[in-house]
């Protein structure tokens, strides 16, 4: 089994409660309001507060707990579905090292995974969409329909390089990491096969092994391997 180092995503750990004790206080803060108003204020002023809270409650409570559940649902997926895949991952043999949640710098979200062995060095970028997942010549399509304002692509692509100029600042390594872009939903049906789009190969939980053996084997200079493991230990604090 492959060897792990890392842990879950921060980012998407501290949105997804983030968000979901947001719409808490959101249903707590009519409550705390009434009481204050009903112990400390006169009968009047008890009175024109309650009926603000009450238009508060009609008019604004319902579509803030939805827009904050939704959220806090939406970074739930991707944190579950970042463990579908570590699941998967967790098939590789002992020769690869996997790392979880890599933090380049503090300037930028975490890298999902990075794999240092027989390939080289891999970067992962995993979405939890379901559906359909094609290419219309400029971006992903799912069903048919464009991705507004996420180019899942460019951002795989643009952590694969980080990584890459990472790799050969600290240690004069020059190792190209190859850009993988994983949809991790059951429901997820992509049609490239083992062909990059973009330069960016895009895979399904069930085609990610597929891709991985696609790739043409690295041959490690001396040491290397084990250096570049040890400086991406330290990118997720082991």
């Amino acid at each position: 089994m492959a060897r792990f180092y890392g842990r879950d995503s921060r980012y998407l750990l501290e949105r997804d409660y983030g968000y979901f004790f947001w719409a808490l206080a959101v249903i707590l803060l009519p409550v705390v309001v009434g009481y204050i108003a009903y112990v400390f204020a006169s009968p009047l002023a008890a009175i024109v507060i309650a009926v603000a809270l009450l238009f508060f409650v009609v008019k604004w409570i319902q579509p803030l707990i939805y827009f904050f559940k939704r959220k806090s649902d939406m970074f739930y997926k991707g944190r579950y579905g970042e463990k579908d895949i570590k699941k998967e991952l967790r098939e590789l043999p002992d020769d690869y090292a996997v790392f979880e949640g890599v933090m380049l710098d503090k300037n930028h979200g975490d890298i999902d995974f990075v794999l240092v062995g027989p390939k080289g060095i891999v970067s992962l970028e995993v979405k939890s969409l379901g559906g359909g997942i094609g290419y219309d010549g400029h971006s992903l399509t799912v069903n048919g329909r464009k991705l507004r304002g996420r180019d899942f692509l460019a951002q795989a692509f643009g952590e694969a390089r980080a990584i890459s100029m990472y790799v050969r600042g600290n240690l004069g390594v020059d190792v190209y990491t190859k850009p993988v872009l994983v949809f991790s939903s059951p429901f997820a049906v992509v049609h490239f096969g083992d062909l990059p789009v973009d330069n960016v190969y895009v895979a399904s939980k069930e085609t990610i092994f597929s891709v991985l053996h696609s790739f043409s084997d690295y041959q490690w200079q001396r040491e290397e391997q084990h250096k570049v493991e040890a400086l991406l230990k330290v990118t997720v604090g082991r």
